[in-house]
């Protein structure tokens, strides 16, 4: 009888731990590369925010490419404390450009849930 508790107090254990790790999302797995032009992330794993300061000019373009193979990402541009010059929700795979009017800092946001896929956002100065 002891030994019958024993065993079903292991296997309760075994059960509950196995669910406690099927509800954990992995918040990032993948590569993330940034400098004051440009953010480069490739994920197999996105569930979190991550940021990106960019020193840009007046007339710059960013330059963002995403491609989405699944879950939803988000991309918000700002500078601080102005308006976003870009925000936009679930994105799918898409390539676009962003004007900037006005030279300073400006945040790159991007924001994963249950994301697979890439996003590339690159300051360019028009020739």
């Amino acid at each position: 009888m002891g030994t019958r508790r024993n065993l079903f107090s292991a296997l309760a254990l075994c059960l509950g731990l196995v669910a406690a790790l099927a509800a954990c999302q992995m918040d990032y797995s993948g590569s993330v590369m940034g400098t004051s032009r440009e953010l480069h992330m490739k994920y197999t794993a996105f569930n979190t925010t991550e940021a990106q300061a960019l020193d840009l000019e007046a007339g710059d373009e960013i330059a963002v490419s995403v491609v989405s193979q699944e879950g939803a990402v988000s991309i918000a541009i700002q500078k601080e404390g102005a308006q976003p010059i870009y925000q936009g929700e679930d994105l799918t795979t898409q390539d676009f450009t962003v004007a900037v009017e006005e030279a300073g800092w400006y945040t790159v946001t991007v924001t994963g849930s249950g994301a697979v896929g890439s996003v590339d956002v690159e300051a360019q100065t028009p020739a």
